[in-house]
């Protein structure tokens, strides 16, 4: 229960500094808060603080943005959709795969697209079946 609410508080402590515009420190607490939720597998906590977590900057393509010299890491729903996505499914195939909405896997594509500076849904189905995406990258 005390990592719980060390990862809440850590989110939260997230959402201020990134409120007083230091948009820097405030990703380096939610990237805490995201990684001990998810060693806790306390995955309706961890979907509920991923909308409050701004995505990054956009990067150049094939470039990896950081945190505090740490990359960032897909989500276990954007791994998800990125492998999906790389066996040629559609929006509303993976939907309906996954159980959410198909404006739900819209969104994670995203922060996926953001997260790896790609433009479109051909890149990234590309680079997964290349294996440019593997779990190094995630």
């Amino acid at each position: 229960m005390v990592l719980l609410h060390r990862a809440l508080l850590e989110h939260a402590h997230g959402r201020v500094l990134h409120r007083m515009g230091l948009a820097t420190e405030a990703a380096r607490w939610f990237d805490e808060a995201r990684q001990r939720l998810r060693r806790m597998r306390a995955r309706p906590f961890l979907e509920r603080c991923a909308d409050d977590i701004p995505a990054p900057s956009r990067v150049p393509s094939g470039t990896r943005s950081t945190v505090s010299g740490r990359p960032f890491r897909l989500t276990d729903r954007e791994r998800d959709i990125a492998h999906l996505i790389g066996r040629g499914l559609t929006n509303k195939e993976i939907a309906s795969e996954l159980f959410v909405s198909p404006k739900t896997v819209e969104y994670h594509l995203s922060h996926i697209y953001e997260k790896f500076g790609l433009g479109n849904r051909r890149e990234l189905r590309d680079r997964v079946q290349r294996g440019a995406l593997t779990e190094e990258n995630f």
